[in-house]
Formats: structure tokens, C-alpha cells, sequence
């Protein structure tokens, strides 16, 4: 399968000339289902972070077991194959360095949630002046990958595949030889062996997109490919089924992530016939196709997607935009982010040395949130005077004034970071001076029991909100104590 470097380099440059020259013409009827807005609100996000290089053409799976979205391969900027393998916690992208795979873009992957592995199969692997298509079977066990089969499908790129989690078998279908032709075969892997289980269903195509529906137990598929009509079907007990709704308009390189949470079936962007890149975000529910009137992702195609269900988000990483180039950011459709607010704030006060002070502050109702207390702007760690550090109660075993201050806690999610005002706390280094008078004396046991009698605040000596003889024990231990020397 050989290719120029324009072919290569925007992963459908070749495809918009065509079209842009007339060679391609609308040959199917075009559906444009009215657009809807889903009564579940949710909304795009983006993470601003550092992760993988700008690529197009990767793959990626969410590995349920270990709580990480797994990337691999791609094609860079730089008109090459990667190899790399990255993991997506929902915080932060981490590179493993490992063996594995040849370099590769236009491979599937699927994550076999009863054996605990991703699955890789195909994909272009580079050779000196061409790219030849592989039928290499691989996986991912969050430790190394493992060269499982290389028999089976033959050769080819642009596939898809979704793991059937009734049946345990992971679906393949699709995809292009290295000869240009299509594929319309279905194979399933069991994690040994590879077998067709059928040649009829939906057309011969390549850049279509496939999800599992756990919910109702089949695998659908978005047609994709100018050869081919933007078609909705579905696969279940070995059969394909065609739905005969109107789907998303005539387009490819689309991306599809089965929400469990919500029991529809994601799909965003792709590469629409006259029009280019598209942003827009689809789902389906079983029944119909509903476009989602939010705002997200920059238009794209050949990006990746996969479903957090630990986190109840669809992940997507990458893609391009031709011509404006590759991307490499990170994006989760999921409910609206709720960034931490303080409903209640630490209140400080005059202490005692000798005294546990505490400190509490409240939140809102957001999710994911990483607390830190800091005295006079510097971050706390629990240790023998301070305790709590990262929650939202933080214990001081007051010394000295050396813990005078002011303390102030930060709150921080994905969405956000919130800090609460300052709780000013002041340490009485004199344990029992109650008459101020800098010695610790017969004089400030009158006037302890003056306040005592009187039932005044101060004589609250153990901060119990009662004034009574725990007080007066509490009085004299400090008072025995020692001096303001």
C-alpha cells in the first residue's frame, strides 16, 4: 500500500481534493435528522494537560480493571508512525515505556473486559517507501503487550472493534486491504482464535466507527466511506441488523464510545462530504439519532475515542482538522462540571498553648475534589502539631506562637480550585494569666473563679460550651503549668 507524503500527512487530504474537484459526487441520499436536545444535560470539558504528541490515526480502549483509558500508536506531524503506549487516569497522562506493536496508525483496539486485556489488531506499519497494512493480533495487560496471533483477518487498516461482553468475543469489522478494496467481513476473537462469522450485513467499507451496547446487548456501527451509505446497523447473536432511521449526515472517520451511564451511544466529528471537518456531537439511543446542541471539541476527524465507565466519561484525545493541522488535546463529554465552592469557612480565634484547635470548612456538592490547609501561605503535612492536612478538618496540637497565623484551606477538581478566607489564629503563650498582668500567680486564681461564678465565656476554659468543674480542672493544670518567663 503505497502513498505520497500529501496522502499521509493530513490523513485525508487526497479525499478533500476529490471532492473539492468533483470526482466525488453525492451518490446517496442525504439524511439530516432534526436536531434534539437530550433531556440529560451534559457538557464537553477540556483537561489541560500535558499528554501525548499532536497524532491522528491511534487507537485507544478503557481498561476497566485498572481505571485507565489505554492510547496507542498514530500518526505524527511529522508524517510518521508512533509506537508509543500511553494510560489516561482522569488526572494525568502517563507514557509507558515498554516493548510492543512496530509503529502503527489505522489499528483498532478493544478492551476484553473478562480477560483484563486490550486487544490490538492492524493497522499501517511503515516500511522504506510504503506502508503496508498488518494482520498482527496483540495485547495490553497493563504491563507489557503480548504478540497473541498473526493469522486470522487479513491484512488491513481503517477496521473497527468493540468487545461483546454477553458473548466474550471481541467484534471486528471492515476495513481495507492493501489493496485499496474493502472488507465486509465479521470476525471474533475469543482470545485464542479468530473466527469469520460472516460476509453479508453492511457494505464493504472502511472509516466507519463501532461501539458495544451493554445496555442492550449489540454492537453498532456507523457507516462511513464515500463507497459506501451512512448506514445504522446493529450486531447481536451473530446477525446484522440494519436500522432504518435517518442517521448523522454522509460522512466518515467519524468516533463512537458506548455511555453506560446514560445508555446511548456517542459519536463525534468526522469528515463530512463538502463541508469538511465536522464538531458535531451524536447520539444514539437504540431508536433514533439525536444531535446534541452543545459546544466542544474543535472540528476533527481520525481522533480516538473510549468510555470511562469509572468515571461515567467519554474520552477523546487527538485528531485532525486538514488543513489546519493535528491536535493533541484532551476533552470529556460527561455531567457539567461543578468546580468546589466553600459553603462554610474555618473560623480562627485566641487559643491556649496546650490546646487541640480545630478548623473545619464545608463544600459544595462537587466530585473529585484534593484538599490542602496552608499556615501563612505555606502547605501543611500531618505531623505531631497538625493533623487532617488534606481534609476538611484540620487538627493543630497548639505549642507555641510559632503556630500563630493565618490558615487557609484550597480546594481542587478538574474544574477548578477554590480557596476559603483566612481563619486568623492567635496563641496565648501565658497558660493562666488571666489578669494580663504577664505572671502566672496567686491573683489569677481570684480572678478565674470571679469569671467562674459570674459565669462569663472567657471561664470556658475547656471550650466545651459549658462553664462548669471540668473548667476548674482544666484551670489548674494550666495554672500549674508554668509562667509567661
Amino acid at each position: 500500500m503505497k502513498h505520497t507524503t500529501i496522502s499521509v500527512s493530513n490523513c485525508f487530504a487526497v479525499f478533500d481534493r476529490l471532492v473539492r474537484r468533483g470526482l466525488i459526487a453525492g451518490a446517496f441520499a442525504l439524511f439530516i435528522p432534526i436536531l434534539i436536545a437530550s433531556a440529560q444535560e451534559v457538557e464537553w470539558t477540556r483537561r489541560m494537560v500535558a499528554g501525548p504528541s499532536p497524532r491522528c490515526f491511534h487507537a485507544m480502549a478503557y481498561d476497566a480493571a485498572r481505571g485507565v483509558t489505554v492510547l496507542f500508536g498514530g500518526l505524527t506531524p511529522e508524517v510518521s508512525y508512533t509506537g508509543d503506549t500511553w494510560e489516561w487516569n482522569g488526572k494525568t497522562w502517563t507514557q509507558r515505556y515498554v516493548e510492543g506493536p512496530s509503529p502503527r496508525g489505522r489499528h483498532a483496539m478493544a478492551y476484553d473486559s473478562i480477560r483484563g486485556v486490550t486487544v490490538l489488531f492492524g493497522g499501517e506499519v511503515s516500511y522504506p517507501g510504503e506502508d503496508i497494512a498488518d494482520a498482527q493480533t496483540w495485547e495490553w495487560n497493563g504491563t507489557a503487550w503480548t504478540l497473541r496471533a498473526d493469522t486470522g483477518p487479513s491484512p488491513r487498516v481503517d477496521h473497527t472493534m468493540a468487545f461483546d461482553t454477553v458473548r466474550g468475543v471481541t467484534v471486528l469489522f471492515g476495513g481495507a486491504n492493501n489493496d485499496f478494496s474493502r472488507s465486509g467481513e465479521t470476525w471474533e476473537w475469543d482470545g485464542l482464535t479468530w473466527t469469520l462469522r460472516a460476509r453479508d450485513g453492511p457494505a464493504p467499507q472502511r472509516w466507519h466507527a463501532m461501539a458495544y451496547d451493554s445496555g442492550r446487548g449489540v454492537t453498532v456501527l456507523l457507516g462511513g466511506d464515500f463507497l459506501a451509505p451512512t448506514e445504522t446497523w446493529e450486531w447481536s447473536q451473530s446477525v446484522w441488523k440494519q436500522q432504518t432511521v435517518p442517521p448523522p449526515a454522509w460522512q466518515y472517520d467519524h468516533e463512537m464510545a458506548y455511555d453506560s451511564s446514560r445508555l446511548v451511544t456517542v459519536m463525534f466529528g468526522g469528515y463530512k462530504y463538502y463541508s469538511g471537518s465536522s464538531d458535531e456531537t451524536w447520539e444514539w439511543d437504540g431508536s433514533d439519532w439525536a444531535r446534541r446542541a452543545i459546544e466542544g471539541p474543535t472540528p476533527r476527524h481520525d481522533h480516538a475515542m473510549a468510555y470511562d465507565s469509572g468515571r461515567s466519561v467519554t474520552v477523546l484525545f487527538g485528531g485532525d482538522n486538514y488543513p489546519e493541522g493535528m491536535a493533541d488535546d484532551t476533552w470529556e463529554l460527561g455531567a457539567p462540571c461543578a468546580a468546589p465552592v466553600f459553603t462554610a469557612q474555618p473560623i480562627g480565634g485566641t487559643f491556649y498553648a496546650g490546646e487541640e484547635i480545630v478548623l473545619t470548612a464545608s463544600l459544595n456538592a462537587a466530585t473529585g475534589v484534593r484538599c490542602r490547609w496552608q499556615h501563612n501561605g505555606s502547605d501543611l503535612t500531618d505531623s505531631a502539631n497538625y493533623s487532617g492536612s488534606t481534609t476538611l478538618t484540620l487538627r493543630i496540637n497548639a505549642t507555641d506562637q510559632s503556630q500563630s497565623g493565618s490558615y487557609t484551606i484550597s480546594a481542587t477538581n478538574s474544574c477548578g480550585t477554590a480557596k476559603s478566607d483566612a481563619a486568623v489564629i492567635e496563641i496565648d503563650p501565658c497558660l493562666a494569666d488571666f489578669n494580663d498582668d504577664g505572671g502566672v500567680d496567686i491573683d489569677d486564681v481570684s480572678m478565674y473563679f470571679a469569671y467562674w461564678e459570674s459565669g462569663v465565656g472567657i471561664a470556658d476554659v475547656n471550650r466545651d460550651g459549658g462553664i462548669d468543674g471540668a473548667d476548674v480542672q482544666t484551670f489548674f493544670i494550666r495554672w500549674e503549668g508554668g509562667s509567661c518567663e
